[in-house]
């Protein structure tokens, strides 16, 4: 009977592994109907099976950095800034009539909640940003390789590997999201990098010539480096002040070149 349950179990792994064409085909059909669901994911009790638990406890690390890293990513925009009199709320503009605006960049939704940002500030949590980004897609990595043993590691679980594995199962969906979407979010944000770095080449440009007393770039200048697609966002004259301040002063404790160490463009 003991030698009969272990043969079971051991087709049971094989099944997870290598799925029989037809249900293959099966399933590929069904998942056109239906949604696709996201995996969930709770820790288990560990088993007392040393590969076994490793490999939950990988799960459970990826799981979580996963969640973390999607509720908290951030994105960077460059836009233009058009300022209003806190009082009435019209537009401010210059001798001609036109509005008054300035290229910054922002942290958050042009359309929703933003926080003005200096270059330098943006590039270095920027940074932060994809190399979370990398270091998750190694720990999916790890688990897909992991994956395999941990499913030869199943028939050694008893009768508890029925109920284990489904987490086997869960590991690879994780894994694959982690590759696939947060592969993606990393690429988004090295556009936007190059985005900040080449804003941050024209103001330094700006700020070493003896042709403005600002740090200001025109919409003509934009396209020349090709950011064509630029949001305008509207702030009463006071806030941004205030913005422009605390982003200036935060950049203002950043060393002009400590952008020049990190290299994320092409990792």
């Amino acid at each position: 009977m003991k030698k009969l349950v272990t043969i079971i179990l051991g087709m049971l792994a094989l099944a997870i592994i290598y799925p029989s064409q037809g249900f293959a085909q099966k399933e590929k059909t069904e998942k056109k109907k239906k949604e696709k669901k996201e995996w969930t994911w709770e820790m288990p009790e560990l088993t007392g099976n040393k590969e076994f638990d490793d490999y939950l406890k990988l799960c459970d690390t990826l799981n979580w950095r996963i969640q973390s890293y999607t509720d908290s990513i951030t994105f960077y925009h460059v836009v233009k800034i058009r300022q209003t009199n806190p009082e009435t709320g019209e537009l401010l503009v210059d001798e001609v009539g036109n509005p008054i605006e300035e290229i910054r960049v922002i942290e958050g939704d042009p359309e929703g909640e933003y926080n003005m940002r200096g270059t330098k500030e943006a590039l270095a949590q920027n940074a932060a940003i994809i190399m979370t980004g990398m270091n998750i897609l190694l720990d999916a990595a790890l688990v897909t390789t992991s994956t395999a043993n941990a499913t030869l590691a199943l028939p050694s679980l008893g009768l508890k590997a029925l109920s284990y594995a489904k987490y086997v199962k869960a590991g690879p969906k994780m894994a694959s999201y982690a590759l696939k979407e947060i592969k993606e979010l990393n690429e988004l944000c090295k556009e936007q990098r190059k985005q900040i770095r080449a804003i941050k080449k024209l103001q330094d440009g700006y700020a070493n010539s003896e042709e403005a007393e600002d740090v200001k770039i025109s919409t003509s200048k934009l396209e020349e480096i090709g950011i064509t697609d630029v949001a305008t966002v509207v702030m009463p004259s006071d806030v941004y002040q205030k913005e422009k301040e605390a982003a200036d002063l935060a950049d203002s404790q950043l060393p002009d070149n400590a952008d020049d160490e990190i290299e994320l463009d092409d990792a």
